[in-house]
């Protein structure tokens, strides 16, 4: 009994360490992004439960990798769109993003997060379970909800950041359940990029002329 007593207080001083240290590991990551630019969006008349992005939207990942949404990209706002008709899954991220994927912290990498989702190409539902490009769509999300700083006319200014335990729920959810969104080709977000992907780099040129692109 007392050494069930030990493993167990073991085991959670582990896991308090691990969880503490992973997310200081993600602030720091996120001290080094920034979003570019402000982004403005609109809801088209015939559908309100999507926005459409009005201008190019930049934002600089904790890898210097430059990650654009161009101007026409329709996002639900939080890529949660699949994630909220899971059971269970989707209640908790509908709590924390508060029911309305339009407005909080996670607005802004989330029309980041639908453009890289909408780039992704058809393929079964496993090969999506383990794709490294997914992988990196959710980090990115993570990141921005936790991104404390915007470039605007050349100048930082400072944006209210997601709380980390709410920006791991909403990252979790998505490695657990995003993998539908990311195989299905009939996504809002892939049917406006029709044609549109190749205008990435060039849409953040304009947006951020001082920066290289990659």
């Amino acid at each position: 009994m007392h050494l069930i007593l030990i493993f167990g207080a073991l085991a959670s001083l582990f896991l308090t360490l691990f969880v503490a240290n992973t997310f200081a590991r993600w602030k720091a990551e996120a001290a080094r992004t920034y979003f570019i630019g402000l982004l403005k969006w609109h809801c088209p008349p015939e559908d309100d439960t999507v926005m459409d992005v009005d201008e190019a939207f930049g934002f600089m990942d904790s890898r210097g990798v430059k990650r654009v949404a161009p101007k026409g990209l329709r996002s639900d706002g939080v890529s949660v769109g699949q994630l909220l008709r899971i059971p269970i899954i989707g209640l908790i991220v509908a709590l924390i993003i508060h029911g309305d994927p339009f407005r909080g912290p996670f607005r802004p990498g989330g029309v980041i997060h639908d453009g890289l989702y909408a780039l992704a190409k058809a393929m079964s539902y496993w090969r999506a379970l383990l794709s490294r490009e997914r992988a990196e769509a959710d980090r990115v999300i993570r990141e921005a909800a936790l991104c404390t700083r915007v470039l605007v006319d050349g100048k930082f200014v400072e944006r209210k950041p997601a709380k980390v335990l709410d920006a791991a729920i909403v990252w979790a959810a998505l490695r657990i359940g995003g993998f539908k969104a990311w195989a299905d080709d009939g996504s809002k977000a892939q049917q406006s990029l029709a044609g549109m992907a190749a205008n990435h780099v060039a849409a953040l040129a304009a947006i951020a002329p001082d920066l290289h692109i990659a």
